[in-house]
Order: structure tokens, then C-alpha cells, then sequence
């Protein structure tokens, strides 16, 4: 199995995708195989097909979950294995498009006073201000932040692209302040305990948890709920769509227009017929 999943983690490589990616296809590969009981080279759809119902019945995978399963079996079989008929055979399911949790701009603010790590408060001002995905933040380098031209440069972000990001004058002011408190020493500007790396995501979202339950929000509190919140509110501040998306890092602006169905301004702007019977405005009802 192991010279298998070498193999694996070469393909990967050589095509560039993310380390998480790379971790997430192995990981639902070597599941596969430990279940199946097979060698990893007679594996076929009908291997996965039982894994997943095994997965959804005892497990409770969600349709992403399993989606990411397929995709990485799917790898398996048509890339490493060079079978892909049997590839073609492994089922997908079908996702649904579930909006994204957002707080409200009080909701953010009373979230940031419950962190009380500069670090994590710090972190959290970066996926809020700059609209960051957390594992964009926790590895950005102190040379990535640019006061001069005031941008923020992303590196390697999903899909292996760079991309700049607005330097407010807040921000600016709130990593200046963390600078000040903690001067971090090395490439990164939020070291983690290992030298030589930066901090671990997961300290952060256990911090974001505990100030979401110290600050009393019922809504579900997540590092992407913040980059949510941030897109949501450029746009009822006037952004447009297009620009929102370079800052965002989408590679499809539909990606991009999800966030206009959550505004306050585009719902409360809408005309409502049961409001306009019996005006002026309503003889257009007939």
C-alpha cells in the first residue's frame, strides 16, 4: 500500500494541487483501501460504491464529504491506475448550494473583543478586513505585506494562484500594533511552535470557537463565516461584483454572486406587490 500512496502523492505533485488537497485524496484513498481489505491494484467502482454507502450509513458523510471522496477515487483510478473506464463508474452526489452563514457588523465587532490572543485577534482581523481564507492568513510572510503600495500580496492560494488584496489604513494599524507586541521572528508573520513554520490553523479555530461562546453569538462561528461577512458587506458598501471577485480569489464570478442574496440592501431594496396593492405604484398590477 505504501508504494501505492507514493505513487499517489507524485501524481499529485506533478499537477500542482494544494498540500490539503493532496493530504484529503490520500487520506480517503487509504480508507478505501483498509476497508476493502484488497490490493490497492484490483480496486474497482464497485469497491467505492460499497465504501460510500458504508460511509453514509455509519458515518453520515455529507454530499461534499463524499463528493471530495469520489474525486480523489476517481484519481486513483484513472491517473495512477490508468483505468478510466472504471473511473467513470465511481457515483457522485448531487450537492446542494447552501448559503453561508453571516454576522452582522456588531456581531463582528463584539467577536474580536473576545479574542484575546493579539495573535488570534490579529488572524481573525485578516479574514474579516481582507476578506483572507485562514490558511491564506496564518501563512502570510512579513515581506507579503506591502504598507508602501498598500496591498497585501497572497501567494499560492487555492488553485495555486497569487493575488493582491486592499491594505487598509486600519489594517495597517492593527498588524503594526501585533508587530509591536510580538515581533515575530523568521519569514512568517505568525510563526508556529515549530521553527521555520507558520502557526497551526487549528489553535485558531479552537480560539474562534471559544470567543464566539464567550461573546454569546448563536450563529455558527468559522474562519470562512468571517471571509463571508466580509464579501457580504463590500458589497452592501457598494462594490462591485467584478472587483469583489479579484479580491476574493474566485476563479468564476458565480462563486462571487452568491453573496448578493445575503445583503440587507438588495433584499430591502426590492419592490413588494403585497406593499404596493392599492397604490399609485400598484396600478401596474392591473
Amino acid at each position: 500500500m505504501q508504494a501505492l500512496l507514493q505513487r499517489v502523492e507524485e501524481c499529485l505533485a506533478l499537477r500542482s494541487l494544494s498540500s490539503r488537497t493532496c493530504e484529503a485524496y490520500v487520506g480517503h484513498i487509504t480508507r478505501l483501501i483498509e476497508y476493502s481489505k484488497k490490493d490497492p491494484r484490483n480496486l474497482d467502482a464497485n469497491d467505492a460504491e460499497q465504501f460510500l454507502l458504508h460511509a453514509i450509513r455509519e458515518k453520515h458523510w455529507s454530499p461534499s464529504t463524499r463528493n471530495q471522496f469520489t474525486a480523489a477515487i476517481r484519481f486513483l483510478l484513472d491517473v495512477v491506475l490508468e483505468h478510466p473506464d472504471l473511473a467513470k463508474r465511481v457515483p457522485s452526489a448531487k450537492n446542494w448550494q447552501r448559503l453561508p452563514d453571516v454576522l452582522s457588523g456588531s456581531e463582528v465587532s463584539l467577536l474580536l473583543d473576545h479574542l484575546y490572543s493579539i495573535v488570534h485577534r490579529t488572524i481573525a482581523i485578516l479574514c474579516y478586513g481582507a476578506g483572507l481564507r485562514l490558511s491564506e492568513a496564518c501563512s502570510l510572510r512579513t515581506d507579503d505585506i506591502d504598507s508602501s503600495r498598500n496591498v497585501i500580496h497572497i501567494r499560492s492560494a487555492k488553485g495555486n494562484k497569487d493575488r493582491m488584496v486592499t491594505l487598509t489604513p486600519r489594517l495597517l494599524e492593527s498588524l503594526r500594533n501585533y508587530w509591536k507586541q510580538r515581533r515575530p521572528t523568521g519569514p512568517y508573520l505568525f510563526p508556529g511552535s515549530t521553527p521555520g513554520r507558520s502557526i497551526d490553523v487549528t489553535a485558531f479555530q479552537k480560539a474562534l470557537t471559544l470567543a464566539s461562546l464567550r461573546a454569546r453569538i448563536d450563529k455558527r462561528v468559522s474562519p470562512h463565516v468571517l471571509r463571508h461577512s466580509y464579501a457580504t458587506h463590500m458589497i452592501e458598501a457598494g462594490a462591485d461584483l467584478r472587483s469583489l471577485q479579484l479580491l476574493l480569489g474566485h476563479a468564476s464570478i458565480s462563486s462571487t454572486i452568491r453573496y448578493v442574496h445575503l445583503t440587507h440592501a438588495h433584499r430591502n431594496g426590492l419592490p413588494n406587490p403585497f406593499e404596493l396593492l392599492g397604490t399609485k405604484e400598484g396600478r401596474v398590477f392591473g
